[in-house]
């Protein structure tokens, strides 16, 4: 027990640090108190059902009462979606009003305001500024009618089928009883988080009172208060870094709380029996530990997925955009950074080293039992363990690779990293061996060519090709190469595997109208990256090696590739093609100058390479410009070579916040008007691309020589404002795995300006898409191109998020996937080689074409 005394502790007589102290706590209390803005907090509910109508008229005769029970307590402004349901050449009353009234139950008026008929417009929200505190254990009721009004045309409101929200059944008349409909109305709550702001002051008065204290402590007080902070500060950081872990500190289970305790306090004692300098150790861990956490927590802020071990490797790229993300203070940061401080000013209070050198073995023989029990639980997983029993599986705590959201809310940052390292390295497959490629090589030699269109569309197509050359449309002659132009567009998505929402102008009307025209084979794109990780999305298309075969969290443009490769470039250069990559932005990110050396890109195009005219949106170059250079790129092309133009866009990058005035947004969620701004910003730049692509394929639609185009989207926006949320109906880190598969999910289109199947393709993941690509160019493929369209057969999608048979199966990694066809297994060993043997790396199943497969007889039929 630690024993003080009146003179063991007390106030420092140091006056320059007093002044010190009471200053900071000045600017810091200053900060807390009167920035107030950042513990209010705002929230606007949508109250919107199935089957949208405008009710009948509200021609001055009974009103409409919508009766409500808050959410909260504090009410901004309640909005009511209008309708006028004019005919053409009919204007609303010239006079009259609109009386919204906000009153109890009993009838008293707590607010009312009138509008004047003929500024209310059609199908848009109509606010009305209430501001006021409710009883939330009470019901209201929110009462719409019209008055004064001359003539028949007034406004009706948009109803829908009730569901469980703050809103009750409406009153109207001439609607059923049991009809059991809603207002669409929107309500904006606020409140002052007072809790966060009182738990600050009194953290920022604790710091200085710790910080004044002095402590004149005996050799054994000062040995047990350091031993007591020792065993109290892996709690104290814990809760620092769970807090910034999506605010979860509440969420974990005790088995994962008493895990993470020991893991923490692992990480203490090994480093003290290192360095042997209490202060300095846990000084050095508290602020690595704080820093990881604030890393993850703008992360999770700005791209909604956690932090992961290979992220070291990316912090360059993630500073070249970082200047279009915003930082914002939040309660949440404020307690956390207090705490941080805190946690210094303890451990500046203890000076301790050990200094007996048996006490010292003694911590140490501490640190090895318990540097086995978390080496025991880091490899107890299904990749390594041989038995059945899996010690952390049975305490609950499991590494769920398919929601890396969920993983680390409830197993916590440092358990789900630590549970991660176990695939720090890329293993071989079970059974690789050199003579095990040669017979993967021989098997694909003795195999029939492979499709990924259905045989009976790729017939369909053939057999009408006499027909289709005779009406004038364009064939490939044989041996012609046309010019391929790939674009992998930034985050672009249209959103439809989330869930369905209404904008009052069409997203993307010319891709809808392309996918109605002939030579367009298009569908939903499955990928390995959500809100981010473009280059592992390059990666996949460019190489045709998954993610799926490589750990969690990896970015092989940063680590796995140094030399030779075998790429979608390589192979076309092989071919005699000019190979081009474009880039409008910063050339440094994902390490692209080496890894486009690597793949046989003849030349980079990058921001260096635009001129000053060339047009922003936000502060990136538009896809309009981009697009504008591959069509220069495309007319200075040398006439003796074909040319592949690979475009990687940057002008759909997050964030979605900007206020640039070169930018005009004007595309609305109409079922939540001003609740996702972000999402907005995203919409109306995914519909700017749209109108860029029109230009680009009107332009290559009239050019004379064969041209194909393949566009996709990398990944889906990250949403950080509960858009994806409210169309799911639960929190991101509620998800199941399949859940999860919709936000991993873009669009791709195949174009030519030459004959093609058009095909809509029902499910294909991102790694297949060159090889059918490929296969509408009338070129002879490699052999790993074969075997890619092979797996396609077995397995549609094979990403990191999940893998699908072509039976439906779905699951949640390739090591959950019996393969009984042995494919996979094939695919896998020749990822392997392609990527990482430099020696015994096979370049003629990847580069070049050495032999052609037979076609089956009812592949060449007439």
């Amino acid at each position: 027990m630690i024993k003080f005394t009146k003179k063991a502790v007390s106030f420092t007589r140091n006056k320059a640090r007093w002044a010190c102290v009471i200053l900071v706590m000045l600017v810091v209390l200053c900060i807390v108190v009167f920035w107030s803005s950042i513990f209010a907090s705002k929230k606007t509910v949508s109250c919107l059902g199935q089957g949208s109508q405008p009710t009948g008229k509200l021609n001055g005769g009974a009103p409409l009462i919508q009766t409500f029970t808050p959410e909260q307590m504090h009410i901004d402004y309640i909005e009511i979606r209008m309708a006028t349901n004019l005919e053409s050449g009919n204007v609303l009353a010239p006079q009259g009003y609109l009386h919204f009234k906000l009153t109890r139950i009993d009838g008293k008026v707590l607010y009312e305001e009138k509008v004047p008929i003929r500024n209310i417009k059609d199908n848009e929200y109509l606010r009305f500024r209430v501001r006021k505190d409710l009883d939330i254990q009470k019901e209201y009721m929110i009462v719409l009618e019209t008055v004064d009004t001359i003539g028949e045309e007034v406004p009706s409101v948009w109803i829908s089928s009730n569901v469980p929200d703050e809103l009750n059944d409406i009153i109207f008349p001439g609607l059923p009883t049991d009809a059991h409909m809603q207002c669409n109305t929107q309500i904006r709550y606020s409140h002052m988080n007072y809790p966060a702001m009182i738990i600050s002051i009194l953290l920022v008065f604790l710091c200085g009172l710790i910080a004044v204290l002095h402590f004149d402590l005996s050799e054994k007080n000062r040995e047990h208060l350091t031993i007591s902070v020792m065993y109290f500060m892996p709690i104290l950081m814990f809760t620092i870094v769970e807090l910034l872990n999506g605010n979860s500190v509440l969420k974990k289970s005790m088995p994962a709380f008493i895990v993470n305790y020991i893991y923490y306090l692992v990480i203490y004692v090994v480093l003290l029996v290192i360095f042997n300098r209490f202060r300095l150790t846990t000084i050095i861990v508290n602020s690595i530990l704080f820093g990881v956490a604030i890393f993850n927590y703008f992360k999770l802020l700005w791209r909604g997925e956690p932090v992961q071990l290979w992220d070291v490797v990316t912090l360059k790229t993630a500073m070249n955009v970082s200047d279009n993300y915003h930082i914002e203070l939040s309660p949440i940061l404020i307690i956390a950074t207090l705490l941080f401080v805190l946690s210094i000013l303890l451990i500046s209070k203890c000076r301790y080293a050990i200094v007996m050198k048996r006490n010292r073995a003694y911590i140490g023989g501490v640190c090895v039992i318990l540097i086995i029990f978390l080496a025991l639980t880091l490899i107890d997983t299904r990749r390594y363990q041989n038995a059945n029993f899996s010690l952390m599986e049975k305490m609950g705590v499991v590494n769920n690779t398919g929601n890396p959201a969920q993983n680390f809310s409830k197993n916590g940052m440092i358990v789900a990293l630590t549970m991660n390292a176990q695939h720090l390295a890329v293993e071989k497959p079970g059974n690789y061996s050199v003579d095990q490629v040669q017979r993967v090589e021989e098997k694909i030699e003795n195999q029939y060519a492979h499709y990924i269109l259905p045989n009976e569309v790729i017939l369909q197509h053939e057999n009408g090709k006499k027909i289709r050359e005779a009406c004038g449309e364009r064939q490939l002659k044989e041996g012609e190469k046309p010019t391929i132009i790939c674009i992998m567009n930034e985050s672009y998505s249209d959103m439809s595997t989330v869930g369905s929402f209404e904008t009052n102008l069409p997203m993307h009307p010319y891709m809808d109208s392309l996918y109605q025209k002939q030579n367009v084979i298009h569908g939903d794109l499955c990928v390995s990256v959500y809100g981010g990780g473009t280059a592992n999305s390059e990666f996949e298309f460019l190489t045709g090696n998954p993610m799926a075969f490589f750990p969690t969290g990896s970015i092989p443009y940063q680590q796995y590739i140094g030399s030779t490769t075998g790429s979608l470039p390589r192979f076309l250069k092989s071919q005699g093609y000019q190979t081009v990559a474009v880039h409008p932005y910063l050339a440094s990110g994902w390490n692209r100058p080496s890894v486009y050396t690597s793949m046989a890109f003849d030349r980079f195009v990058s921001i260096d390479d635009f001129t000053e005219e060339c047009e922003y949106i936000r502060s990136y170059i538009s896809d309009r410009s981009s697009y504008k250079k591959l069509i220069e790129l495309y007319e200075d092309r040398d006439p003796k070579h074909p040319l592949f133009l690979f475009n990687v866009t940057m002008q759909n990058h997050g964030s979605y916040t900007s206020t640039d005035p070169n930018f005009n947004q004007d595309v609305r969620l109409v079922d939540y008007p001003d609740k996702f701004p972000e999402t907005e910003q995203y919409l109306t730049l995914a519909r700017q691309s749209d109108m860029a692509l029109e230009d680009l394929i009107g332009y290559f639609s009239n050019v004379d020589d064969p041209v194909i185009i393949c566009f996709f989207g990398d990944h889906l926006p990250s949403m950080i404002n509960g858009f994806y949320e409210t169309l799911l109906g639960k929190e991101i880190v509620d998800l199941t795995g399949e859940e999860m598969q919709d936000l991993y999910k873009t669009d791709f289109f195949i174009w030519a300006n030459y004959d093609i199947p058009e095909y809509e393709v029902p499910q294909i993941s991102l790694n297949y898409l060159s090889t059918l690509l490929l296969q509408q160019t009338g070129m002879d493929l490699p052999a790993y191109n074969l075997l890619i369209a092979d797996a396609y057969d077995h397995y549609p999608v094979l990403t990191s998020m999940g893998v699908y048979d072509k039976l439906g199966n779905r699951y949640d990694t390739v090591m959950d996937v019996p393969d009984a066809s042995g494919v996979l297994n094939e695919y896998n060993i020749l990822t392997y080689n392609n990527l990482f043997e430099s020696k015994k790396r096979r370049s003629e199943l990847y580069d070049v074409v050495y032999f052609v497969p037979q076609k089956k007889e009812t592949e060449i039929e007439e």
